[in-house]
């Protein structure tokens, strides 16, 4: 099995454990000053801010685990091109139009000079008639802090790994956990604030549709490594 798979899997375990234990704390009645009672005896009064937090958390686990899996599948095609030190004219239209767009970034930049871009144009069409292996730039997917249903089909339609997908009417979850996940990272809401609307029946759904999703994009990716559609 391959390393992002398994990495998905571990994911998956840990946020299974991490979801039934929110289950275990919000089934507590705060409004009673219901308590934990730990191994020491210590009692701890559950109240509805910790609920809340702990379930916003959810929201964080699964952006976490989409952006983990969908990048790590990328950069697994992008591995296996480069263990197989193919050239530009050696990988699909698809790997070279990729290629072609990292290289040429910076090109339109209003301030760069004549200089620079028939330096770079030049050093682009050396590496096209040598054959020169190709090295994709990580750095660059268009990942970060953005993936919904539209960025990772737009990935999808980039590298060509089509495949059967269960459910694919994902639009509104995907972007639900995007927005809750930025609006935590960048402030704009508070942790308690995130999940005040939430219920935990809800927030298990999302998680199930998602790892549902993410398990049939990464067997795609997976094929479309074992097949070389890279070529």
């Amino acid at each position: 099995m391959r390393n992002f798979l398994t990495d998905f899997r571990s994911r998956v375990q840990e946020i299974e454990q991490y979801f039934e234990f929110v289950a275990k704390i919000d089934e507590v009645e705060s409004y009673r000053q219901e308590v934990i009672l730990f191994p020491d005896q210590t009692q701890y009064v559950v109240e509805s801010s910790l609920q809340k937090v702990l379930k916003a958390n959810c929201y964080l686990l699964l952006y976490n685990l989409i952006e983990s899996s969908i990048r790590n599948g990328i950069v697994a095609i992008d591995d296996a091109i480069h263990a197989e030190n193919l050239g530009y004219t050696e990988v699909d239209s698809r790997i070279q139009t990729i290629w072609l767009t990292q290289r040429c970034q910076g090109l339109t930049d209003p301030s760069i000079s004549e200089k620079n871009i028939v330096k770079t144009v030049a050093e682009i069409l050396e590496e096209v008639s040598q054959t020169s292996p190709l090295s994709l730039e990580k750095s660059q997917l268009p990942i970060s802090g953005n993936l919904d249903l539209e960025a990772i089909k737009k990935l999808t339609d980039q590298y060509g790994f089509y495949g059967s997908l269960r459910n694919s009417h994902l639009e509104l979850v995907l972007g639900i956990i995007k927005k809750m996940r930025n609006d935590i990272a960048h402030g704009n809401v508070s942790f308690s604030e995130a999940a005040r609307n939430t219920t935990m029946r809800e927030l298990i759904d999302y998680k199930d549709r998602t790892v549902a999703y993410l398990t049939d994009v990464l067997k795609n990716i997976d094929d479309y490594i074992s097949q070389q559609k890279y070529k």
